[in-house]
């Protein structure tokens, strides 16, 4: 039996993002052959006036709490605490490798960090960390990772390119802080210093320092493979007992087939605004489907209705009530969680062919791909299925067997995970 130490500087349970369900359903199931125990920050009082305490709110945004831990999780926690000096690049990696150090591990694993995930590598390097890339956070400093420029996906690589390109990134970034002024990411893009070309020295170092980086896709080994010492491709996974086909065809919402396009679509980079405009596309000849969206903010649109944000909880319950899912993302991204709960609910999912959604299913087998930003593409995919009950009832069978044969979390742990920490 191994003692595993994961270090994650932006955990919460219930999740607020994918990277937070694959930690947790990773180190539950580790947990069950070894002693697993999660290393998470969390945030106290951030300024103290005489008897008067203030809590600013550095963090969080309508997501991203740092160790907020409303419900078990299943595996011992501690809390290791930060406030807005500490939480920085000359603060955390003293921090977390004291609580991590009296603990005595075998082997640490660093999980979801975003712009100070290299001070904690490197000051974790004497364990020989195993470390994992979840969004391209460390690849481009634009908030955790975006890669995503001008509306379309980013092909800049300041760690190859160097101190010029990465200039123009520090210029997109401060820019898209403009317009999206999330203290949480403002925060720390100032305390981890990533706008200084010394970043990037920093980034390759932690990435040299550590035992093997773990990535979702080829896309990012082929950016992390000429810095790390080894990079291996570990896809994500999903609950296939928790999301589950419905038993009987859906009848529709108020007689109308039901598309949902989930997640955080208020993000430009999450291309609600394709699936917006195909539904336009669709409804000059017919109106037999609504479009469903997380967004509680968004208005107006025939045919489109704002629904409240889903817990973890709560999402297979709303794919139950669909009939098609749609991921329209404009940037490349590295996975797709969502995808594959649709896919294990037994639902056809129509996406761009961009980053990690390219791979997870196969096109005209488990849904369909379409050019990523084309309204019309994506409309004439959403035709074929809304035309087509028979095609909807095949794609989402192949879809949840695929699950089950790629992406079940069971035998992702055992094949990729639990082989990277073995018994002393």
């Amino acid at each position: 039996m191994a003692r595993i130490a994961i270090v994650d500087s932006c955990f919460n349970w219930p999740p607020d993002g994918g990277a937070q369900t694959d930690v947790r359903e990773c180190a539950v199931r580790l947990a069950r052959d070894n002693n697993v125990k999660i290393f998470a920050a969390t945030m106290e009082d951030w300024l103290r006036v005489g008897s008067k305490r203030f809590r600013w709110p550095l963090d969080r945004t309508r997501f991203f709490w740092k160790g907020r831990i409303r419900e078990p999780v299943g595996v011992e926690i501690e809390l290791v605490p930060f406030g807005p000096l500490s939480f920085s690049a000359k603060g955390i990696g003293p921090r977390f490798k004291s609580a991590i150090e009296a603990w005595k591990p075998d082997h640490v694993w660093i999980t979801q960090s975003w712009y100070l995930k290299p001070y904690l590598a490197l000051a974790l390097k004497d364990f020989k960390p195993v470390v994992r890339i979840y969004a391209h956070e460390m690849l481009c400093i634009k908030a955790d990772g975006f890669l995503y420029r001008w509306g379309k996906a980013c092909e800049k690589d300041y760690l190859r390119d160097g101190a010029l390109t990465h200039l123009r990134c520090d210029v997109c970034t401060l820019g898209f802080y403009v317009s999206y002024p999330s203290p949480t990411w403002l925060h720390e893009f100032f305390a981890a210093r990533a706008f200084l070309p010394s970043y990037r020295e920093r980034v390759i170092e932690s990435l040299h320092a550590s035992r093997v980086v773990l990535v979702y896709n080829r896309s990012t080994a082929d950016r992390v493979s000429p810095f790390a010492r080894e990079v291996r491709i570990v896809p994500g996974g999903v609950d296939v007992r928790r999301f589950t086909p419905r038993h009987s065809t859906n009848g529709g919402f108020e007689g109308k087939k039901v598309i949902l396009v989930p997640g955080r679509t208020e993000e430009k980079r999450k291309g609600f605004a394709v699936a917006v405009a195909a539904a336009e596309c669709l409804r000059r000849s017919r109106s037999d489907f609504e479009i469903w969206t997380t967004d509680s903010h968004f208005k107006g649109a025939p045919g489109i209705r704002s629904i409240p944000w889903r817990s973890h909880s709560e999402m297979p319950d709303l794919y139950s009530q669909c009939d098609i899912v749609v991921i329209p993302s404009l940037w490349p991204e590295p996975f797709g969680m969502v995808t594959l709960e649709a896919m294990a609910a037994g639902l056809p999912v129509v996406a761009s062919r961009i980053g990690g959604l390219a791979d997870i299913f196969e096109d005209g087998i488990e849904g369909y791909h379409f050019a990523p930003g084309n309204a019309d593409d994506l409309a004439e995919k959403l035709k074929l299925l809304l035309d087509d009950e028979s095609k909807r009832v095949t794609m989402g069978i192949s879809a949840r067997r695929r699950v089950e044969e790629r992406h079940d979390w069971d035998d992702i742990v055992k094949q990729y995970v639990s082989p990277l920490f073995p018994e002393p």
